[in-house]
């Protein structure tokens, strides 16, 4: 997941995307020996959020386990210092839309993250991944049908003030799938 680039003056037309020069705030596939680009989503707001600083690539990605339940067997979640977790089929990134509302699979807001999502699976056998932004830490479920989807489960605000969790924090999970 990439961060910002050269900024872009106010006003000007949207950057064009070039997979073999220019893939500012996008999570990019690539192949395995790193010699060229195989797929790429770069954020519809991209110009944006380049011109303010608020990396997409703050957040990290997180790959979830192949062989999901539904259409889209192959997914991944990325988020940035936007607010905005999306939700990608690996398969089928989507590129880069500028006019687009919202691209990939999902967009939900988590707030300000400076982060990383974590996944796992719950006893009921349902994907989840956690997402922290500001403050709160949040749930997502992952849903596969009828359509691919996040929903929110639940979430927790932390406590220690504002001052200190501003701009999420790292989620990890050790689990066995059993305890």
């Amino acid at each position: 997941v990439t961060g910002n680039s050269n900024r872009h003056p106010a006003g000007s037309p949207p950057p064009t995307i070039d997979p073999n020069l220019n893939l500012e705030e996008s999570l990019v596939k690539i192949t395995p020996n790193l010699d060229a680009v195989l797929d790429f989503f770069t954020a519809p707001n991209m110009a944006l959020i380049d011109n303010i600083d608020d990396d997409f690539g703050s957040g990290g990605v997180v790959v979830i386990p192949g062989g999901q339940p539904g259409a889209v067997k192959h997914l991944a979640a990325a988020a940035g210092k936007s607010g905005t977790l999306f939700l990608l089929d690996r398969d089928n990134l989507g590129h880069f839309n500028p006019s687009a509302a919202t691209q990939g699979l999902a967009a939900v807001a988590i707030g300000r993250c400076w982060c990383a999502q974590s996944y796992y699976v719950g006893a009921d056998g349902i994907g989840r991944i956690l997402s922290s932004g500001n403050n709160t830490l949040t749930s997502w479920k992952v849903l596969t049908s009828p359509t691919t989807t996040l929903a929110k489960e639940w979430d927790a605000q932390a406590t220690l003030g504002s001052d200190v969790f501003q701009k999420g924090f790292f989620t990890s999970i050790s689990s066995n799938g059993a305890e």
